[in-house]
């Protein structure tokens, strides 16, 4: 099964922010995969107050997506991670993460944090995607979206 990790920004202000303080053309994180018996793709991301599934159609009407890396799972991976989705439908957004990384890279890191209850978008697709093998510069919690595109780069150069 084959599932897209992707980054995608919109024009709203804390988008811009973002962008600017990771330096990236994009500003949130999520995952997609298509749905065969329905022909569609699903977007499945934390943002808007939770954690949510979204059809492409509603999310390209409001977002752009600026790059995306394809990822194989077998069908227990995918199963899996599928579980993980449908369990965390609904979960809270977690707005104090956003500061926690903000302070921590103002600081170096010399100011750390415990995890919050509730995802961030690079969280969520950190939770999502571990049972790959995929490994990590920081803490899931720390993780920004451009975090997440450059490890998941880092994991398809290393399978090639």
């Amino acid at each position: 099964m084959k599932i897209i990790v992707g980054a995608s920004r919109n024009s709203l202000i804390g988008s811009k922010a973002i962008q600017w303080w990771i330096d990236a053309k994009y500003s949130h994180s999520y995952v997609r995969w298509t749905l065969s018996s329905q022909e569609r793709d699903i977007i499945y991301q934390a943002s808007h107050g939770m954690v949510h599934f979204q059809s492409l159609e509603n999310f390209q009407a409001q977002n752009e997506i600026m790059e995306e890396i394809e990822l194989d799972l077998t069908a227990d991976q995918f199963k899996r991670f599928s579980t993980k989705c449908i369990d965390l439908a609904g979960v809270a957004y977690s707005r104090i993460e956003l500061l926690q990384i903000f302070v921590c890279d103002l600081t170096d890191g010399k100011i750390t944090f415990e995890d919050q209850p509730g995802y961030i978008c690079s969280e969520l697709i950190c939770d999502l995607i571990a049972d790959l093998g995929i490994k990590f510069n920081k803490p899931k919690y720390l993780m920004n979206p451009k975090d997440i595109m450059q490890c998941l780069r880092t994991y398809k150069a290393n399978l090639a």
